[in-house]
């Protein structure tokens, strides 16, 4: 018999080291279903509390932000399950556009995924604008995540990435990317690519700890993106 269908749809733990908890978003035909786990749910299993440390020490290491909110810009739909007061949501729609979910149509490659994915691309204007659909659980991610977009659009650049100037050009605006790396660089239908997770985030292999978050840690991954873009023969 076939393992039944699931998708973690996302994972959070803390970044305390005395905080050992972790939340699961799960989806299985339809449904979701949010699972809180600790060391405290293994007390009788020594082995099963350690393997569950080390499962969270490799959650932990990855410091990737997820984010989502009902802003479009570029490539991107940002969709919030938090909300913003008045004057956040005032300033939004002076320099993008808010969404009804009843406008947005959902798109996925096999209809039947629909029951247990999140979707990661989806449809507005009726159908003629395709977007990448991005998920947050952090308010705080959120407004960082928005607050950098804003300034893209004042600079007058959008995300469409030229090894050449882009990172120079957002940089000159005091614009950082943060979390360089290939998963966050989208290709649409005209071959163009856009960078997407302005959210503050990193991870750990495309950029030092030390350096996440400034020119310097941009430029440091960049250079890593291009090794694997354009490899050496």
């Amino acid at each position: 018999m076939a393992a039944p269908r699931y998708e973690i749809e996302n994972a959070v733990t803390s970044i305390r080291e005395d905080d050992n908890d972790a939340r699961f978003t799960v989806r299985r035909n339809g449904k979701v279903f949010y699972i809180k786990l600790s060391p405290s749910n293994f007390v009788n299993s020594p082995n099963m509390t350690n393997k569950y440390r080390s499962y969270l020490e490799v959650l932990k290491s990855d410091q990737e932000v997820l984010v989502t909110t009902c802003a479009n810009r570029g490539v991107a739909l940002l969709a919030i399950p938090v909300r913003f007061d008045d004057d956040f949501l005032d300033d939004l729609e002076t320099w993008t556009s808010l969404y009804d979910p009843a406008n947005i149509v959902i798109s996925h490659k096999a209809p039947k995924d629909a029951l247990f994915k999140a979707p990661k691309k989806v449809l507005i204007d009726n159908g003629q604008t395709v977007c990448f659909f991005k998920r947050c659980y952090d308010s705080i991610q959120i407004t960082q995540e928005l607050k950098t977009y804003k300034k893209i659009h004042e600079a007058g650049l959008d995300s469409r990435l030229n090894l050449g100037t882009t990172l120079s050009a957002m940089h000159e605006n005091h614009i950082i990317w943060g979390d360089v790396k290939a998963e966050n660089v989208l290709i649409d239908e005209n071959e163009d690519a856009w960078l997407v997770d302005f959210g503050g985030g990193y991870t750990e292999g495309w950029v030092d700890k030390e350096v996440a978050g400034t020119v310097m840690g941009d430029f440091t991954s960049m250079a890593k993106l291009r090794t694997l873009l354009f490899p050496t023969k």
